[in-house]
């Protein structure tokens, strides 16, 4: 319940709902479809779930002629029904994790709502639903936001259980069982929400409040949901699943040196959290400072919920950190509690329970945020993507500016300050901006970083079904896979590619261009060019650069006569 006196806006949990599946619509939704499958893991679920409906076997995921053991069943599950009735394309593909995304909005507009008031639920879902990796995300095909929106349902409904005993079980069960599921979405990741809940119910009431937790029957309930499909891909497949999914997938994953990718340092997390949060990861550390500063004078709901996103976020972070391998998008889970305390802190600020710089601090640095990517925006649109007033796509970077000056001049002095002005403002202008970008930039420019469609859609022209296709290094063979209809030979060295090229038959390859120049004389046929698009990729130092290179390199599908 609301714990202010004066009249709330938006004032109901039906309103408040109403506005929470506007903004996501907007920033989820719109224009799902207008890229192509990203490499190299949206082909590969896009793919295996077509394969169910192919070999009908709902049971063993399959890409490229062979069993898929890398990830678990779920989210092939979630794509099933949209597959069916929308075709596979990118639409279909994407929209469990669109849908998922709004479940973990609606999921923290739940926890903020019951636990310290109504506005400060729809606060922090709105930050969730407008922070960059998070919205990046769940306009994927991928299973990491809907294993965060697993964890995320887990931890509010484990959340009421431990605030209030009545029903408590039925709560805690539903807990345990979103726990299953995300089991089934991505494995032991989801078990990151008995550990954050564990903690924070040990912290907050102790014994007592553990025990309100259900964990013995809560993990009957687990393993009930999850088990089951791990026990038959046992029986079905034997030691080499159990290889794949854990031994390769987990265990090497986090704890082996030698697990392929770039080697990242111990702090890697805490630097992607802030750029990746932006801008609302600069309020973090402020409210975690009112947190601890005003710890006496909180509100009961507000020191637990405070207490419960510090846990949860540094859980993530500090799990993740001492994993061998990483990836920026592994701490997604951590981006809800930053929502939270976010949300929380500024309904403090909206209530003039802060002092007006801790405030004003950090909406001046979001206005500089927003300033600083309007400034590489126009310099990627003019410098790598060619384009020249008065073309709309300059739009974006002129609203950022614009959202920046408004920004910074409502968070000033002089313009109050006002900080439910200046949130609204914030959230107002990235969810205009991930629109923008999604229905108008992405239609026109991202599709100029996916050359696999073009070679793709040229191969399914000119390859028969019994001919043989190749990729010759480590791009692009899952969208090849997917968008051609064809299993592909991925060659690794340029020996396989000669004796690819030279075996029996026509033969196709997709391969770089300067590698053609290359065994053009030690391949003894015709060998002829089909299809023919640039990769390109965008780097800081590029857009600084006099004259910046615009296609990194040209990708051709040939074919040996």
């Amino acid at each position: 319940m609301p714990s202010s006196g004066r009249r709330e806006w938006p004032s109901g949990p039906a309103v408040s709902i109403l506005l929470l599946v506007a903004v996501c619509a907007v920033t989820f939704f719109a224009g799902l479809g207008t890229t192509a499958l990203w490499e190299p893991d949206e082909p590969r679920f896009a793919e295996a779930t077509r394969q169910m409906l192919v070999r009908h076997d709902f049971v063993t995921p399959w890409f490229n002629e062979r069993p898929r053991f890398e990830k678990p069943i779920l989210l092939y599950w979630l794509q099933l029904p949209f597959v069916a009735l929308l075709g596979s394309s990118e639409v279909a593909a994407r929209a469990p994790a669109a849908l998922t995304g709004l479940l973990a909005v609606l999921a923290i507009f739940g926890l903020g709502r019951e636990m310290v008031s109504n506005r400060t639920g729809v606060l922090a879902a709105v930050i969730l639903a407008t922070t960059f990796r998070f919205v990046v995300y769940a306009r994927q095909g991928l299973t990491d936001v809907p294993v965060t929106a697993a964890i995320t349902c887990g931890l509010w409904a484990m959340g009421r259980a431990i605030h209030d005993p009545r029903g408590s079980r039925a709560r805690a069960w539903i807990a345990w069982a979103c726990a299953g599921a995300g089991v089934l979405l991505k494995g032991p990741v989801a078990l990151l929400a008995p550990t954050i809940w564990s903690l924070w119910a040990l912290s907050i009431g102790g014994r007592p409040a553990v025990m309100r937790t259900r964990p013995l029957s809560g993990l009957l309930i687990l393993a009930a949901i999850a088990a089951p499909w791990f026990v038959v891909m046992l029986a079905l497949h034997g030691r080499v699943f159990l290889d794949v999914a854990m031994g390769y997938e987990v265990v090497a994953r986090y704890f082996s040196a030698d697990f392929p990718g770039p080697d990242r340092g111990i702090l890697y997390y805490w630097g992607v959290w802030l750029g990746d949060g932006l801008p609302w990861s600069i309020f973090l550390p402020p409210a975690m400072w009112w947190a601890f500063s005003s710890r006496g004078t909180l509100r009961a709901g507000e020191s637990q919920v405070m207490h419960l996103a510090g846990i949860w976020f540094v859980v993530v972070l500090v799990i993740f950190s001492a994993s061998q391998y990483k990836l920026p998008h592994y701490i997604l889970p951590a981006y809800p509690a930053m929502s939270l305390a976010v949300g929380i802190f500024a309904n403090a600020a909206i209530e003039s329970r802060t002092s007006r710089w801790l405030w004003q601090a950090p909406a001046w640095l979001s206005a500089g945020a927003l300033a600083a990517c309007a400034v590489l925006l126009w310099l990627l649109m003019s410098r790598v993507f060619d384009l020249a007033l008065p073309d709309p796509d300059f739009l974006l970077p002129v609203f950022l500016a614009a959202g920046s000056i408004v920004v910074g001049a409502m968070a000033s002095p002089i313009g109050g300050p006002r900080p439910g002005v200046t949130f609204s403002l914030l959230a107002v202008v990235m969810a205009v901006c991930y629109g923008f970008l999604s229905t108008v930039v992405a239609p026109r420019e991202l599709r100029r970083f996916q050359p696999i469609p073009v070679l793709a859609e040229a191969a399914r022209r000119v390859v028969h079904a019994s001919e043989p296709l190749a990729v010759a290094g480590n791009y692009g063979a899952p969208g090849l896979i997917y968008y051609a209809r064809h299993p592909v030979v991925q060659l690794t060295d340029q020996t396989a590619l000669v004796t690819f090229l030279t075996g029996d038959g026509r033969r196709h390859c997709v391969l770089p261009e300067s590698e053609l120049q290359q065994v053009r004389p030690l391949v003894q046929r015709p060998l002829r060019v089909q299809a023919r698009a640039e990769v390109f990729s965008v780097r800081m130092k590029r857009l600084l650069e006099r004259e910046p290179e615009r296609a990194g390199r040209v990708l051709l599908l040939i074919t040996a006569e």
